[in-house]
């Protein structure tokens, strides 16, 4: 084990508390619940990248991704989403609206090859239900509004 120190654990909200006594009073309340645990699992899960990348990198080089400088960008990178998806974190808003444009990007360009291609269509239900799941968390725009030459009465 390496003299690194230990992250702090996350401090317990109400969300958290309310969730964790079952006492969950509102559908609001639920879903702020969930909102919170979904940051929350992602920032977990980001770290688990961090993680994973250093375990490789000392397999493979003997030393820590950070300590790689190829690897230095990538590391810094999955620092800077973590700290902006944590729960409670207000920078996270501009990382998210950059990522919902990006998918956004995708989507649209993922709708124009699903014209003519079947298995593009599939590609481009996953980021349209990416982008739901995204937009229920509170996370991401319910997507671009449509375009008034395609939208039915």
């Amino acid at each position: 084990m390496t003299g690194r120190a230990r992250r702090p654990e996350p401090q317990a909200t109400d969300a958290t508390a309310t969730h964790a006594a079952g006492d969950t009073e509102s559908l609001e309340a639920a879903i702020a619940s969930a909102a919170y645990h979904a940051r929350a699992a992602l920032a977990e899960t980001l770290l688990l990248l961090r993680a994973l990348l250093d375990v490789a990198s000392f397999l493979a080089l003997g030393r820590g991704a950070a300590r790689v400088e190829t690897l230095r960008s990538a590391v810094e990178l999955l620092e800077q989403i973590q700290a902006g998806v944590r729960p409670g974190s207000d920078p996270a808003q501009d990382l998210l609206t950059d990522l919902a444009d990006a998918l956004d990007a995708e989507i649209t360009r993922w709708e124009s090859r699903s014209q003519g291609d079947p298995e593009a269509r599939a590609v481009l239900r996953a980021f349209l239900g990416l982008r739901e799941l995204l937009w229920e968390f509170g996370i991401a725009s319910p997507g671009p509004q449509p375009h008034p030459e395609r939208a039915t009465a």
